[in-house]
């Protein structure tokens, strides 16, 4: 592998002056270009004076595995995710691909759980990282392409390319033994009937929250399909809205470090996008520092992001 077969992007932390804001963790998301794609996600637990731990996830979507390495770069365990190995957590699993394809993770604030993207079983699979065992296999849908922990850990998102739908897990991992089922299931097509503006796709892509714990959702899964708005948890909501034409955002979104250039209404009125997915094999990964751009809210200025976020409408 050479060096430009791996881009790695660093995800901001979120700003931790709000009791429900996670822990200092710095994820990073690298994806090569192999015969087998591999998508790799790392933690790190960040103190005062710096890393004190961490673990490296590795998602080999090339054959279902997910490979643990310790601080020291050494293999720890190899977890099979393939459809006959979650057969043993949910015997009605059977993808019509015969294939799970691990394509995106994410964890709680404590890094209890683990939540795998799988877009060929179109399921999300929840792990106990301490156990590094599957737990749970929720069948979301058809292109199951990224699920996202909130900030306050109340719930994962779901972004659901096939169903061109946003589904719910709730949380309570305050259980001795917590739960995993499906929770709300939200439609993006009506979901954006009221924004104005005329979408090429409604399928959502990826997701990323900022610090009040709305989800920004691309559109895809192709370029040419791109768009994004904002969405609230809390109401199932849209609270912004861009233009497809303005910005045409298809996979991939990280936001800045503070938590008021995160909020639409803070002074930066700006969200970081990667906009660049490419094919290995049969799968779509991320090169996330790639064509990054500084995408501006619709209006050109400041001002035009004052006072509480509202959706844009192509009217304006």
């Amino acid at each position: 592998m050479t060096q430009s077969d791996a881009v790695p992007t660093v995800r901001p932390e979120a700003d931790t002056h709000a009791d429900h804001r996670r822990p200092r963790r710095t994820t990073i998301l690298i994806a090569v270009s192999a015969l087998a794609a591999l998508a790799v996600a790392a933690w790190f637990l960040i103190a005062s004076r710096g890393p004190i731990d961490h673990e490296v996830w590795a998602l080999d979507q090339g054959t279902d595995r997910i490979h643990v390495y310790d601080s020291d770069h050494q293999q720890v365990s190899v977890i099979d995710v393939s459809p006959a190995a979650l057969r043993t957590v949910d015997p009605t699993f059977a993808p019509e691909s015969g294939r799970t394809v691990p394509h995106m993770i994410d964890f709680d604030s404590d890094h209890r759980y683990a939540f795998v993207a799988a877009t060929a079983g179109g399921a999300t699979i929840v792990l106990d990282a301490v156990e590094r065992v599957v737990v749970a296999v929720l069948q979301t849908g058809p292109g199951t392409h990224m699920a996202a922990v909130t900030p306050d850990d109340d719930a994962v998102w779901v972004a659901v390319i096939g169903a061109k739908r946003l589904i719910e897990i709730p949380l309570d991992l305050t259980a001795e033994r917590p739960t995993f089922e499906l929770g709300r299931v939200i439609d993006v097509e009506p979901l954006l009937a009221s924004t104005g503006f005329t979408y090429p796709s409604f399928s959502p892509v990826c997701h990323d929250f900022d610090d009040d714990g709305r989800a920004w959702v691309t559109l895809g899964p192709g370029t040419a399909q791109g768009g994004l708005f904002v969405f609230d948890p809390a109401t199932a909501e849209v609270v912004h809205a861009y233009d497809p034409e303005v910005v045409r955002a298809n996979c991939g979104i990280g936001l800045p470090q503070t938590a008021a250039e995160r909020s639409p209404t803070g002074p930066a009125c700006s969200a970081r996008m990667s906009r660049t997915a490419r094919a290995s094999g049969t799968s779509s990964i991320l090169r996330p520092s790639i064509c990054s751009t500084l995408v501006p809210l619709v209006g050109s200025t400041p001002t035009a992001c004052a006072g509480p976020p509202t959706v844009e409408s192509s009217g304006r």
